[in-house]
């Protein structure tokens, strides 16, 4: 591989595309029905991307294990915070003072 070839500032369509069959699986397997938001999310960093890309295959993955597991995250946070300003469960169940 030539140094040349190496410094890109985005990945060419044509490489992304050969990696989209495998990369779809790998993302729906780690997030379900969000997999395609994974994908898409590694697809606009990789055409954004300033840094050398050496393995395309390898750069895609990544993006989708880490914007996998920031949602993941996200999620268990959302939770929580839902969880904390939820009414205690016997409030809910009380009747109204009339």
């Amino acid at each position: 591989m030539t140094e040349e070839s190496i410094r890109t500032t985005s990945l060419p369509g044509d490489a992304l595309a050969l990696h989209l069959p495998a990369l779809r699986r790998f993302a729906r397997a780690l997030a379900g029905d969000d997999g395609d938001d994974l994908v898409q999310d590694a697809f606009l960093a990789a055409t954004r991307t300033t840094r050398p890309v050496r393995d395309t295959g390898a750069f895609l993955r990544s993006v989708v294990r880490r914007r996998s597991a920031d949602r993941w995250k996200t999620g268990r946070a959302r939770a929580e915070r839902e969880r904390a300003a939820a009414p205690p469960a016997d409030a809910a169940e009380a009747p109204p003072d009339e």
